[in-house]
């Protein structure tokens, strides 16, 4: 009975422990939600210079699906180029002329779609800069409320 008595009152006890961070974490958690909520001000949307973020948003838009649009043809034409090269390639008899031909088409290839991914990627950047120059001159409430970040195009 002693010893059954002693296993329930250690069971309790490390329970309550155990208990102790969760309630401290919770009240820890609910403190500093309130200190975070009297940071953040509310602003109407009348304050705000709408008409400026719409506009710095359109010209980073605008300015990405241009250059999406030029790495696509870039893309097409270094595709319709190394076709060109590969089925002519593959029309030379002699092996070790072929092979040189194929890894020169290859290689060719290779090198316009990194060009076309750079100067991508370059006016992607460029957009984004010139977007969040854009947006700071709409007013601060305009950033706090807009977190995007050029990494949301990373992936184009």
């Amino acid at each position: 009975m002693t010893q059954k008595f002693i296993s329930a009152s250690l069971f309790v006890a490390l329970f309550t422990l155990a208990a102790f961070p969760v309630l401290a974490t919770e009240n820890a958690t609910s403190t500093n939600a309130t200190s975070t909520q009297e940071k953040v001000r509310p602003v109407a949307l009348s304050s705000l210079d709408v008409a400026c973020m719409k506009n710095a948003v359109e010209k980073r838009d605008t300015a990405i699906i241009a250059a999406f649009d030029t790495f696509h043809d870039s893309a097409k034409t270094a595709l319709t180029a190394r076709k060109t090269a590969l089925l002519a390639a593959w029309d030379i008899a002699d092996r070790t002329a072929r092979r040189a031909a194929l890894k020169s088409a290859w290689r060719t290839y290779g090198e316009a779609i990194a060009s076309a991914r750079k100067t991508f990627r370059d006016a992607r950047l460029a957009a984004w800069k010139q977007f969040l120059t854009d947006r700071k001159a709409c007013g601060k409430a305009v950033i706090s409320d807009d977190k995007a970040e050029s990494g949301v195009d990373a992936k184009l």
